[in-house]
């Protein structure tokens, strides 16, 4: 493994910022509809750079976020095309709760899936704003805790 770190292009500050971008663009992206997942990208750079573990951390919970947001303004968009059935167990889950369900947001799979249910039944966007964020923040600091 030593060997990869040592390539010349780890210490190129230009792929730096470049490797920040893809890590923005990726965590956001793992939280919209196509559901990739983000955390190889920022546990090797958490690994690579961990003298940079704070602005890692920042950077990822806030693209993760923002798509968590257009995965909930999409499911408000959705309800004016389609009908869509929300699984009743999530439905029920979502009423219980409200937004503060959506701390849950960063389970796979159904995580998504709740965000997205969460915009078609118009829940209220602040609690639903700040469940989001902080599941998705605790997310990234569990999995930098596993690289400490």
């Amino acid at each position: 493994m030593s060997q990869v770190w040592s390539h010349p292009l780890w210490s190129d500050p230009n792929f730096f910022v470049w490797a920040l971008l893809v890590l923005f663009v990726w965590a956001f992206l793992a939280a919209t509809v196509l559901s990739i997942p983000s955390e190889a990208a920022f546990l090797l750079l958490l690994v690579r750079y961990p003298e940079h573990a704070l602005g890692l951390w920042a950077l990822a919970s806030v693209g993760n976020f923002l798509g968590g947001c257009t995965t909930f303004w999409f499911g408000q968009w959705l309800r004016k095309k389609k009908e869509i059935t929300i699984h009743p167990q999530a439905k029920r889950w979502l009423e219980r709760w409200g937004g503060f369900a959506l701390l849950g947001s960063s389970v796979p799979v159904v995580g998504d899936a709740m965000v997205l249910a969460a915009g078609y039944l118009r829940l209220s966007l602040l609690p639903c704003m700040g469940a989001l964020f902080l599941g998705k923040a605790v997310r990234y600091a569990v999995l930098a805790g596993f690289t400490a």
